[in-house]
């Protein structure tokens, strides 16, 4: 507190500070900037982590494409000794040449195959003999194949993701045909199977086969219906950016491939609150693309390489011949 004379010798007493009222004005005005200021910010941050998705998403692409670029054709969604039944009842559950089916029919994933171009060799070498047994789900595996396989690989997560930097789960799938569910292959005991799109089990899809065209065909996918590791009280029954198809000789499907039938986000189960101990994940998960993104849609990459994302109203015909390889249709609207 300071004093001044002033004329007449009065003297007058000056406040240094605010009163308690002031102080709540200039609180409640920093509330009020904060409130405005925070769903920009926040939406700058989204839009930087979907860049940051489609980006993941490029590279996979071009790697898919180096891949062809050394075989002359895409990857496929895996190399299993299984056929594809003509009928439910057959469904994934019969060996190629006839012997009798193993838990050991699954061999190497599309995710693993095209390692070497994404410089990440070292990282295949580590499996061994790409022609030996790969696993599904954890619990299947020994515990000599876990020190290889289930182990994080950032290439593969979306940092939308909640769980995306502790588990060892895949934000992209490849796309294994799409259409209505009268036009499924078979549906198995876990999961459903297409064989109309690009990479499936045993594909060896050329580029002439894409009769569409390249820019009209999905090679690749946004899911978040991976089962992850973090979610805690149900098992070990969960997959990875390295998983296979499950060929087990009960309860065997597809896994690490999709199919675009539902339409985008239309399940409402997320992987990071499931485990695939929980039977209603199969389906989608080789059905349905999805993302943990705001923008109410889901990436994906074309055949060309092309990435973008995709609205969930995109209509539903367009959206799923845009999974087959042959729709037999003009595609003039891209996605």
């Amino acid at each position: 507190m300071t004093a001044n004379m002033l004329p007449g010798n009065r003297r007058v007493a000056f406040r240094d500070g605010f009163t308690l009222v002031e102080l709540l004005v200039v609180i409640a005005i920093i509330g009020l900037l904060v409130g405005l200021l925070l769903p920009a910010v926040q939406a700058v941050r989204e839009s930087g982590r979907r860049n940051a998705c489609m980006n993941n998403m490029k590279q996979l692409a071009l790697a898919c494409h180096n891949y062809l670029s050394a075989y002359g054709r895409f990857p496929p969604g895996a190399n299993t000794d299984r056929l594809d039944g003509t009928s439910d009842a057959t469904c994934f559950t019969a060996r190629i040449d006839g012997a009798t089916a193993t838990n050991n029919d699954a061999k190497a994933p599309w995710s693993v195959l095209i390692l070497p171009f994404l410089d990440d060799v070292a990282r295949q070498q580590r499996y061994g003999s790409l022609d030996s047994a790969f696993y599904c789900l954890y619990q299947d595996a020994s515990t000599a194949r876990r020190a290889t396989q289930f182990q994080p690989n950032a290439a593969f997560k979306c940092p939308s993701d909640p769980a995306a930097g502790s588990s060892c789960h895949t934000n992209y799938f490849a796309c294994q045909g799409g259409g209505s569910s009268s036009e499924r292959k078979c549906t198995a005991t876990r999961g459903i199977l297409y064989d109309n799109g690009v990479m499936f089990n045993n594909s060896r899809t050329r580029v002439k086969d894409l009769v569409d065209g390249t820019t009209y065909v999905v090679l690749l996918g946004e899911t978040k219906y991976c089962g992850h590791s973090t979610v805690s009280g149900v098992g070990l029954a969960y997959g990875a950016w390295d998983s296979t198809y499950r060929p087990a000789v009960t309860f065997e499907g597809p896994f690490n491939v999709c199919a675009t039938e539902g339409g985008i986000n239309t399940s409402s189960l997320r992987g990071s609150e499931h485990r695939y101990g929980n039977q209603a994940l199969y389906t989608p998960g080789t059905t349905t693309f999805g993302s943990e993104h705001s923008g109410r849609g889901a990436t994906f990459a074309m055949a060309d390489g092309s990435v973008s994302f995709v609205s969930e109203t995109i209509d539903i015909t367009v959206y799923r011949n845009l999974g087959k390889r042959a729709s037999g249709v003009q595609k003039r609207t891209t996605p």
